[in-house]
């Protein structure tokens, strides 16, 4: 025999802790007969008795058990090295940074975590709050490595993946005068006055709910502006105005306020994850396909997803 191979290691160490042949063929999903072979090749090799096997027991040697010892440390170097030419094949980093806007910040994200930090322990992820239009600029001075926008952005250096499209509901007062109705049509909303997230702040959530009001013919009035979300509740619960907010706000405790559905089906608002356009990986693209898997949801052709994010930049 010229040489031993990892095959001749992982034989030795599961007979070896075994103390049968028979257990350690089966724990490596073989037979019998092979095992013996490698035991046997490997003593030749060394020169020496590894394991004395008698008709009714097997016990490691002298010599073995020294041997153990080493075929331990050469598995778990042998492990560790794939691990590091794997992330090293991948262009893994220590570290993922992911922004998100408040507004958009589903149940799908920390199972998505938790999966993440499941397939991938040696990564950081690292979460960072802010709007979508601070996340289109930290994306491109690579101060984040992805981003949950709401679309559209008009910057053709990032690339931007739908995962999400979610009805909006109206947030209003216990005692306001639609409170009783369901749905509601965005028409009646017209004389309304709307709290929103000041415009100064580009949130993609401000663009969405301004498009979808638009669409029914009128333009909001704002009587006021809040960027937190339970603060813009609060005002909603004393009567300062209603507003337009994700669908998934219904999970929260707002003492109060009553959320009613939209008859327009259009009315929705769309998440989507960014990243820069000229760079990937399988960690990205990985972490994408958790979301997508979180929200069950279907993305358009690719060509849709083109003009409804660039439709505007290459105008």
């Amino acid at each position: 025999m010229s040489r031993i191979d990892l095959r001749h290691i992982e034989c030795f160490i599961a007979v070896a802790e075994e103390l049968s042949f028979v257990k350690g063929a089966d724990r490596l999903h073989t037979t019998q007969p092979p095992v013996t072979r490698m035991i046997q090749q490997l003593e030749e090799y060394l020169g020496a008795e590894l394991i004395r096997r008698t008709t009714r027991s097997v016990a490691l040697t002298v010599v073995g058990e020294v041997f153990l010892k080493e075929a331990y440390l050469v598995a778990s170097q042998f492990g560790n090295s794939i691990e590091r030419a794997r992330q090293a094949a991948v262009g893994l980093t220590q570290e993922l940074v992911v922004g998100y806007e408040a507004s958009s910040a589903m149940d799908m994200l920390p199972r998505a975590m938790k999966q993440f930090k499941e397939e991938f322990p040696g990564v950081s992820l690292r979460l960072v709050e802010m709007v979508t239009d601070e996340q289109a600029s930290a994306l491109k001075n690579s101060k984040i490595d992805l981003g949950f926008v709401v679309p559209p952005i008009y910057d053709t250096a990032l690339r931007a993946t739908p995962i999400l499209s979610e009805p909006l509901v109206v947030c209003m007062s216990e005692g306001h005068r639609l409170a009783g109705r369901n749905p509601i049509s965005l028409a009646e909303l017209t004389s309304e006055a709307f709290v929103l997230s000041p415009r100064s702040k580009r949130c993609g959530l401000y663009d969405q709910v301004i498009r979808v009001c638009n669409s029914a013919g009128f333009n909001p009035a704002v009587a006021q502006e809040t960027g937190e979300m339970q603060i813009m509740l609060g005002f909603v619960a004393e009567g300062v105005g209603i507003t337009l907010l994700p669908a998934h706000v219904t999970k929260l405790v707002a003492q109060g306020v009553v959320f009613r559905p939209l008859l327009e089906a259009s009315a929705a608002v769309e998440l989507a994850i960014a990243h820069r356009a000229t760079e990937s990986s399988t960690v990205i693209e990985r972490f994408t396909q958790l979301i997508r898997e979180c929200t069950n949801y279907t993305p358009p052709t690719q060509g849709k997803v083109e003009r409804t994010y660039l439709q505007l930049a290459v105008a």
